[in-house]
């Protein structure tokens, strides 16, 4: 009976070892709510890219994925979770901030035309180094 439990608590505490060893995994993606309640952004964490998503409840509006930003800003071996978004006051526009780097850019989603959507870098000042 003592081997019994010995064994048992043994197995117990191996148990624990390896579940506080765990890494949780950053995901690739990650989607972002925004004020318009038929809106979200898409966000690949690992290179920057921006997207658009719509849905309607009815045949009448448009669903589906529009690219806001298609260009990676990122290296095909940069880890997930390099970028993310933040928003801002103005609900059509989000801040996408490179944790590596530091630099940020101006990112703009609409619901109207392709021509109002964009992501802009953000330019520092001379005197602001990162």
């Amino acid at each position: 009976m003592k081997k019994f439990i010995v064994t048992v608590l043994t197995l117990l505490f191996l148990v624990s070892c390896n579940e506080s060893n765990t890494v949780k995994e950053t995901p690739r993606f990650r989607v972002y709510k925004t004020e318009n309640i038929f809106t979200t952004l898409l966000l690949d964490t690992r290179t920057g890219r921006l997207w658009q998503t719509q849905y309607s409840l009815d045949d009448k509006h448009f669903e589906g994925t529009t690219p806001i930003s298609t260009e990676s800003h990122a290296s095909a071996t940069d880890p997930n979770g390099r970028f993310a978004l933040t928003k801002t006051h103005n609900m059509w526009t989000y801040i996408l901030a490179d944790t590596k780097t530091g630099a940020l850019w101006h990112c703009q989603f609409s619901i109207k035309d392709d021509e109002s959507r964009f992501c802009i870098p953000l330019s520092s000042s001379k005197e602001s180094s990162l």
